[in-house]
């Protein structure tokens, strides 16, 4: 990999974390008995994404049963306001870990599990992510400014999306 590259690559990890870091809610799609997809929302725990994705659920909850059997995963985002959205596939594992539920534990998880991280069925879904794409309309400053221009000189009205694939 040649420095461009790299820098490049590191730079879309970045935009992709920010994007994770600022979504308090994801789904999590999980492959159902039946060989369905079958979406949900989960509670984000995420603020330092590096390629391992973190949620929790309960040990005997229908997700950790589709996870048992099938650990192919899908996590989407959408942060509609800004207009950035990210999708993470991987594969998944349920991780019985006391210390790491503590560690991973926020306020916000209090709504999904009211028993705290000391309940004793609550396990982390880990999911180590393979590939990464996002989308991003770009509506900064300077994302207006191009899109200004392009539509004076060009009279292009779409907008200017940034999308990239990460690969880990």
């Amino acid at each position: 990999m040649t420095r461009k590259n790299h820098a490049d690559h590191l730079e879309s990890v970045r935009h992709l974390r920010q994007i994770i870091e600022n979504a308090p809610v994801v789904m999590l799609t999980t492959v159902d008995p039946s060989g369905m997809l079958f979406s949900r929302p989960m509670v984000n725990i995420n603020r330092e994404f590096d390629g391992d994705f973190w949620l929790f659920t309960e040990f005997d909850d229908p997700k950790a049963n589709e996870i048992r059997a099938d650990s192919h995963v899908n996590v989407s985002i959408a942060d509609i306001d800004h207009g950035r959205y990210a999708s993470l596939s991987g594969t998944a594992k349920l991780v019985e870990d006391p210390k790491r539920v503590e560690l991973l534990w926020t306020p916000e998880c209090a709504e999904w599990f009211p028993d705290g991280p000391e309940n004793s069925s609550l396990v982390l879904i880990h999911v180590e992510v393979a590939t990464a794409a996002y989308w991003d309309r770009k509506q900064g400053v300077m994302g207006k400014l191009v899109g200004l221009l392009r539509r004076a000189i060009t009279g292009d009205t779409s907008e200017s999306i940034q999308h990239e694939v990460v690969t880990w």
